[in-house]
């Protein structure tokens, strides 16, 4: 399991992006909004996207958990581990009719919609395990 700053600090940051490599080999990132759950971050997402299949080829990935604007805090976190897709259909499907993380707000058709994508075996759950950490120090741009 990760130390309990890391999970408090992807409970606050939900703006996570998720990093892989293209075909080429060429490093490639992702925006998502991610959650924290038993020692990893999951992403909903739609099975079919290049992203997905990237993961999979791989069975890692790495991931860069940023704060929102005005949030005050001053780092980021590097998480990476084992990843991978989440078929258990019945716990996917009712995660992704939760509430948002982090106070994102989440419309009621929207959930409903991604509920029924889940069902439907269009959307999944990815996941990537929290085997290494790395906290980076940062300020943001002034304007």
């Amino acid at each position: 399991m990760p130390e309990p700053d890391v999970v408090e600090f992807i409970g606050r940051h939900n703006q996570v992006f998720l990093l892989t490599h293209r075909d080429d080999g060429w490093p490639t990132g992702y925006p998502m909004v991610g959650n924290s759950r038993d020692g990893g971050v999951e992403f909903s997402t739609y099975r079919a996207s290049a992203k997905v299949a990237r993961v999979v080829r791989e069975g890692h990935a790495s991931c860069l958990v940023v704060p929102r604007d005005g949030s005050g805090d001053d780092r980021c976190l590097w998480i990476a581990g084992a990843a991978g897709i989440r078929d258990d259909t019945e716990a996917s499907a009712a995660r992704t009719s939760e509430p948002g993380a982090a106070g994102l707000a989440v419309p009621a058709d929207i959930a409903a919609k991604a509920a029924l994508r889940m069902h439907e075996g269009k959307r999944c759950l990815m996941r990537v395990e929290i085997r290494a950490t790395r906290w980076i120090g940062w300020k943001p741009p002034t304007r």
